[in-house]
């Protein structure tokens, strides 16, 4: 995956540092790391803070990734490593960064363009490598054109823009929502499911972190010291002095906190669309599939094409009315904002919730925000290659390369779920 970032932003790249462009911006590639541990890397390599580097968002840790990192210059500006004669180059195991010039602001999401995404998938049988291209064929997006300069052949998905399942990170262990259970009152269980409930998938700190926080739970006394040192074991420091569990769970870590309740409201959000989209898709072709976060509906896109420029708001205590004029029109008018704000409400009583209950009692922090996020989006350029022998599998398995691109903030593996995969 390769982020792009704005042509304008690039090209107002300063060659050398100066009195306005002072960030250094680099060029990171890595694979098998988060987007933090490979900024840490680099931060140890131009011997700065890690808090000090800039990204505009999180990347895959697996897949190969690309994007746009900024270096913040020091107060004193002697880093001999952020000098314009510095080597231009740093890498380590499983990572690259190029430095590629010096911008006026640090690395923020509002520099990306798109993301660019090449996949290749892997031991299919031979049917399967046929679906993948007879889904596309049903997704694809008549309406639409080859974009300027494109290959022949090259056309556009048009799929519902759920949240992929990395959005759910927080409830990768599969026992459910912290933030659900914050909301009912249940703080006692929110903390556990963030940092005392191990996940099949966890590695290295967090990993040993959770496995020992769930053998010492409830024994908080004398316990807290032998948790190794990080910011998740502030909780149980708090409930070892004596504290409440409202103390407790204001103590997790911000991040934590924000990550919980963003995978919550993202829920809610993918559970919404899903609705939507069969209404959508009533009498008309559609594809379903199931997930670890609930199953996903994408309607033929000529059923989906008067919805495209409809957008579903993200579940908050404030939430915009179909009644209201402006909301309406982001919603796409009245009788679509009708059927939106249904959906919605609906979601929420799948919970057992109203948009009002979506507080944390007591505590005035985290607080769920609203925002918006379009039911649709077009996946650019999509093409897919001729199923060729795999390698790397047993027997007659094949792979099929599949490309395209997506707007900042839509999701790979929600278009590859939508292919079958």
């Amino acid at each position: 995956m390769e982020e792009v970032a704005r042509a304008d932003w690039l090209a107002g790249l300063a060659e050398r540092p100066g009195a306005t462009h002072t960030h250094s911006v680099w060029r990171l590639e890595k694979q098998s790391l988060t987007t933090p541990d490979a900024v840490a890397l680099l931060s140890r390599s131009l011997s700065v803070k890690a808090a000090g580097i800039s990204y505009a968002g999180l990347k895959d840790k697996h897949a190969v990734t690309v994007q746009h990192v900024s270096a913040a210059p020091p107060a004193d500006d002697t880093n001999p490593a952020l000098r314009a004669d510095a080597t231009a180059s740093r890498s380590g195991r499983g990572w690259s960064a190029t430095r590629i010039g010096w911008a006026a602001a640090p690395v923020a999401s509002s520099i990306i363009d798109r993301n660019r995404f090449v996949i290749v998938v892997r031991g299919l049988s031979r049917d399967e490598a046929g679906q993948i291209e007879r889904r596309g064929a049903i997704l694809r997006d008549r309406g639409s054109e080859p974009p300027e300069g494109a290959p022949a052949g090259e056309r556009a998905l048009l799929v519902v823009n759920y949240f992929g399942d990395q959005r759910f990170g927080s409830a990768r262990h599969g026992k459910g929502f912290a933030a659900a259970a914050a909301v009912g009152g249940e703080l006692e269980q929110a903390i556990r499911l963030l940092i005392a409930t191990p996940a099949r998938k966890d590695s290295g700190r967090t990993r040993d972190f959770t496995r020992m926080a769930a053998e010492r739970w409830g024994r908080w006394r004398g316990r807290a010291e032998d948790l190794p040192r990080c910011p998740e074991r502030r909780p149980f420091e708090v409930l070892a002095s004596g504290g409440t569990m409202r103390e407790a769970f204001a103590a997790l870590p911000d991040f934590t906190k924000t990550m919980a309740i963003e995978a919550f409201q993202s829920r809610i959000w993918n559970e919404s669309a899903r609705r939507l989209a069969e209404t959508i898709a009533e009498g008309a072709k559609s594809m379903h599939c199931k997930g670890p976060f609930g199953s996903m509906c994408f309607p033929d896109p000529a059923a989906l094409d008067a919805w495209r420029q409809v957008n579903i708001p993200i579940a908050a205590p404030d939430m915009p009315a179909a009644s209201d004029p402006d909301a309406a029109q982001r919603m796409g008018g009245p009788d679509h904002a009708a059927r939106v704000c249904s959906a919605v409400r609906d979601a929420l009583r799948a919970e057992g919730l109203e948009a009002g209950d979506l507080r944390i009692p007591g505590l005035d922090r985290p607080y769920f925000g609203g925002a918006w996020r379009p039911l649709a989006v077009r996946a650019e350029r999509f093409s897919i290659g001729k199923p060729e022998r795999d390698e790397l599998a047993r027997g007659e398995r094949m792979r099929r390369t599949v490309s395209f691109e997506l707007p900042r903030g839509a999701y790979a593996t929600v278009v590859m779920r939508a292919l079958g995969q």
